[in-house]
């Protein structure tokens, strides 16, 4: 029996349900949801909301209706396949596309390892973030 695949649905995005690790940080649903944002997931992709939002190589191209919250499918794999080739400095696996903003530091982590070490992300602008040594806020 032949099966007729809507591209289009195939492409679409939803809320993951499964166990299905995300494929920049690897990991799956956390029990804070400001560890990694949301799960999404379509028939080729898994992958965390912030995890994408604060990659160094991940860029809004689309509108917001489209793939990812306009993030589009051909950026996601890019994200990703740029993954399989950066480590992550705090746990040592593959995947660490988030880059420290402060000019010249070359920290590279996971958003899940860098919210968890209380590394600093802005989720306002450029969606900027610091390693602890790049830190902006007042250390009152």
């Amino acid at each position: 029996e032949m099966i007729d695949l809507d591209i289009e649905e195939s492409r679409k995005f939803t809320l993951s349900v499964d166990e299905v690790p995300c494929q920049l940080c690897g990991q799956t649903k956390t029990m804070d949801i400001l560890e990694s944002g949301k799960l999404y997931r379509n028939c080729d992709l898994s992958i965390h909301y912030f995890c994408l939002l604060f990659s160094n190589q991940g860029h809004q191209k689309g509108e917001d209706s489209e793939g990812l919250f306009g993030f589009l499918i051909q950026n996601i794999n890019h994200v990703v396949n740029s993954g399989n080739n950066l480590i992550c400095n705090i746990c040592n696996n593959k995947g660490g596309t988030v880059l420290c903003s402060r000019k010249g530091c070359r920290s590279r982590f996971h958003f899940p390892c860098g919210y968890l070490n209380n590394f600093l992300f802005k989720f306002t602008g450029a969606f900027k973030a610091y390693c602890a040594k790049h830190d902006t806020r007042s250390k009152a």
